[in-house]
């Protein structure tokens, strides 16, 4: 048996973390080879809940989906700092968490 340690980092939003574990990846992003329907319709789903709450519990079921077929362990989940000075610009981020720039300049 082959163990892995893996970490992830990226924008706030969870897609981003589960996207790679879609039925559709395996042999591309999904090394693990993962495969689950549920999985794939809770994907699907999380792309069209807005509130955050309803939302939470389909990723968190996406979760417990990976942890139950026996392919992951979560162990701890890395940070993703993003600082803004607010006494020099705005802050300003897309739906999906990435930052916007907007009052950046070349020196």
């Amino acid at each position: 048996m082959q163990l892995f340690i893996m970490t992830f980092s990226g924008l706030p939003d969870p897609y981003d973390y589960v996207t790679w574990f879609v039925q559709d990846q395996v042999g591309i992003w999904n090394w693990q080879r993962f495969r689950s329907q549920r999985f794939d319709e809770l994907n699907a789903k999380g792309l069209s809940i807005n509130d955050p709450n309803e939302r939470a519990k389909v990723y968190e079921d996406m979760q417990d989906l990976m942890e139950d077929s026996g392919a992951f362990r979560f162990l701890t989940n890395e940070t993703n700092p993003i600082l803004y000075r607010k006494t020099r610009m705005k802050a300003a981020m897309r739906p999906d968490g990435t930052p916007l720039y907007i009052d950046f300049q070349p020196a």
